[in-house]
């Protein structure tokens, strides 16, 4: 079984032991919390890690990892030393990143002209000749502090518009002398940076390079002048890892669930395929037999299955073993993993030891008393408790009202850039019934089922429900005047949930939370070919979303091209049935938008009832969920894991 995968690969002088690899991504996480985080996943089976982006130059300190000092040094012998008993290899992806490094106050960026980062937002200085050779020898002093330290190979970081790619790419580098220009003055910097790099490290240390296939920036390099680029430089390197896109489209690089699997393909291949030595590919790639396929058609030699392998450090293993119905599946939405990196607070939607591997094993401990419990709610919380609970050795019963299990996550299955969402809840029913727990459907539970049956603990994870009478954040005293008018649906009737709406010619789409709800069902209307405004008290829609530059760009880019009319920073003012009227939340000037259909995407009301009943009535129990009015589905299952492991 996935037998090219399984087949060791040789990188100048190490041989890597299969062809899953983890490319260079970088994490909000301390230094040991990152170790653990590595190890986790070299126990998993993965046979090359490269750990992410180290800053080679103190204009490039970029945390957690810098390898412009001696210091870092213990530490690589630490990581070293953590993954030690398990066969995969370790690598160093070291960069300068140039105009997009986050500048602190004092400090000057450094890049190859003045062309500043959409993210950072500053003119950077441009390198004089002296500036490129510190520059070119602090690469070179980096990778020899990363050989000394043990690592097992070094990286070097010519993609997404980093300094090298600020060199490289035609849409960025606008300089006259002999780094500018031609393709071979373009190429100058690159070559010095890998000559003095090889010097450091010797021929048989695996040094390998990260370009992209496409820059995706108007004026900039595709497919054909980045093959043309790698066939250039191959000749010094032991393989070339190949990605997609520049900080200019950052959704390229770290597409979503809108973008389909194996989204880099199409353009890595015309790189991958150019070259006579090994390659590595990326981009949504998440099962090993997608991975097989890939290595085994010749178009590239490694697979890199990052995300996958934050959801499910075990998936190498799990699947080898002929478990991998067993993989907890990545959904693809970005928002723990690179939005939460993006924001300090790295983490996952599906899984929620991903960042805390030092305080939280990967499976829970078995429980040192077997109890009973009852779980009411079958959504993402409810079924990530049970699972949880089974583990431990506990007798599990769960209880849900509607006629299947899933949950607010089983709403999305019948829009098509979103149904990947539905995956975390059919894998977390799948195995919850492999364990054993007892599952009633159509069942509503009433406090004297409760007191009555018997449990040693109650969970409820009883969710949330959408109404139209809640009002809006701004007002928030009154429920919009007009919301009880019969043209006026929730998003869960947009999906078909407990009512549908009737859509006619103009459709108003109001959202006041700011998360995926009302970009989901706007989603569904384009899908439908509805012409739609959609009215946000934000500045655009999902702006509560962490990163939105990666975890909401491509449902936005689906709406917009459909016949969708965006109006941000507004207010509700009433609904009337042939019209809406709003108003700028800072100006007092109102707009009257034509509208035969609304839906208003409000706060949920949390289905607190029974547990305020079983409060009353001193009924201990836990909540977990949307219950607690959070509409946040890595905040429920994690809530869901730290309950469960208490019990």
């Amino acid at each position: 079984m996935y037998d090219a995968l399984f087949n060791p690969l040789q990188l100048a002088g190490v041989s890597v032991p299969n062809r899953i690899a983890r490319s260079a991504h970088l994490l909000s996480l301390s230094l040991d919390d990152l170790i653990a985080y590595t190890r986790v996943r070299a126990a998993g089976g993965v046979g090359l890690s490269v750990i992410g982006a180290a800053g080679v130059h103190s204009t490039s300190a970029r945390l957690p990892v810098v390898a412009a000092t001696d210091a870092i040094i213990p530490w690589y012998e630490q990581l070293v030393e953590a993954c030690a008993p398990y066969d995969m290899r370790l690598f160093q992806q070291i960069n300068h990143f140039g105009a997009a490094m986050p500048s602190a106050p004092g400090i000057q960026n450094w890049s190859s002209g003045p062309v500043p980062n959409p993210t950072v937002s500053l003119v950077p200085r441009t390198l004089t000749k002296d500036m490129i050779d510190e520059i070119v020898g602090s690469y070179g002093a980096a990778a020899g502090r990363v050989k000394r330290g043990g690592m097992q190979g070094v990286e070097l970081n010519g993609a997404h518009g980093y300094l090298i790619a600020q060199f490289l790419s035609t849409a960025l580098n606008f300089r006259d002398d002999e780094y500018g220009g031609s393709l071979e003055n373009r190429l100058r910097f690159v070559n010095e940076v890998i000559d003095a790099v090889r010097a450091e490290v010797g021929p048989e240390f695996p040094l390998g390079l990260r370009l992209v296939a496409d820059d995706v920036l108007p004026g900039g390099i595709g497919p054909d002048g980045y093959a043309e680029i790698a066939k250039l430089l191959q000749h010094k390197v032991d393989y070339i890892s190949v990605s997609l896109g520049t900080y200019w489209k950052f959704s390229k690089i770290f597409s979503t669930m809108e973008s389909p699997l194996g989204y880099e393909m199409p353009t890595s291949e015309v790189v991958t395929r150019a070259l006579d030595i090994p390659t590595m590919v990326t981009g949504r790639i998440m099962t090993l037999d997608h991975a097989n396929h890939i290595v085994e058609s010749g178009a590239a030699d490694m697979v890199s299955m990052v995300r996958a392998t934050i959801a499910d450090p075990e998936i190498v293993n799990k699947s080898r073993a002929g478990n991998a119905h067993r993989v907890r599946p990545c959904t693809g939405t970005s928002i723990g993993c690179t939005g939460g990196s993006a924001t300090g607070n790295f983490g996952c939607v599906v899984n929620a030891t991903a960042g805390q591997e030092s305080r939280m094993s990967l499976e829970p401990e078995a429980a040192p008393v077997k109890k009973k419990v009852l779980i009411v709610g079958g959504g993402p919380a409810g079924l990530e408790a049970a699972r949880t609970l089974a583990l431990r050795g506990h007798e599990v019963e769960l209880h849900d009202m509607r006629k299947e299990l899933g949950g607010q996550a089983s709403m999305v299955s019948g829009v098509r850039a979103r149904a990947d969402l539905t995956s975390i809840t059919q894998w977390l029913e799948s195995e919850i019934k492999e364990l054993g727990v007892t599952i009633k459907l159509n069942s509503f539970v009433d406090p004297d089922m409760v007191v009555d049956s018997g449990f040693d603990e109650i969970i409820l994870a009883t969710g949330g429900t959408a109404d139209t009478s809640i009002p809006q954040t701004m007002v928030p005293g009154v429920s919009i005047p007009g919301s009880d008018l019969p043209h006026v649906f929730t998003a869960w009737d947009v999906l078909g949930y407990g009512g549908r709406a009737n859509i006619g010619k103009n459709v108003v789409v109001f959202d006041d939370t700011g998360n995926f709800e009302a970009i989901t069902a706007t989603l569904k209307l384009v899908d439908e070919g509805a012409k739609i405004t959609l009215v946000t008290r934000s500045d655009m829609p999902g702006a509560r979303v962490p990163f939105p530059s990666v975890t909401t760009a491509v449902s936005r880019e689906i709406m917009l091209g459909g016949d969708v009319e965006l109006v941000p920073a507004s207010q509700m003012v009433k609904i009337t049935p042939e019209a809406v009227t709003v108003r700028w939340i800072d100006v007092d000037k109102e707009r009257v938008i034509p509208a035969d259909t609304v839906i208003l995407v409000n706060w949920h009301h949390p289905n607190r009832e029974l547990s305020e009943i079983l409060h009353d009535e001193g009924i201990a129990h836990h909540t977990i969920g949307d219950v607690n009015g959070s509409q946040d589905m890595q905040r429920a299952i994690k809530e869901a894991a730290l309950v469960a492991r208490a019990i």
